[in-house]
């Protein structure tokens, strides 16, 4: 298994080389999910966006597209889920 910090394009692309060094993927599930409702004011990324639309809209797709061609990608899931 690995892990990344969605939030983050630095663990995004750690996250795609690591991915990039096995002989093959067999699924890649992208769950984050970030929600606060008690938070009083707006957090950032390190890159200075959003901190919500960063994990939960920016960094799954950042990883999905940086996931090199080979190995195959057999089965992808997108999970959203709310706090």
């Amino acid at each position: 298994m690995i892990q990344a910090n969605l939030s983050s394009a630095a663990s995004i692309q750690d996250a795609a080389a690591e991915i990039s060094t096995h002989d093959r993927l067999d699924s890649l599930i992208n769950d984050a999910a970030v929600f606060d409702l008690a938070q009083k004011s707006a957090a950032f990324s390190p890159e200075g966006h959003e901190l919500f639309w960063a994990t939960n809209r920016l960094g799954p797709f950042a990883l999905t597209a940086h996931v090199p061609p080979q190995p195959i990608v057999s089965r992808i899931r997108v999970l959203a889920r709310e706090a």
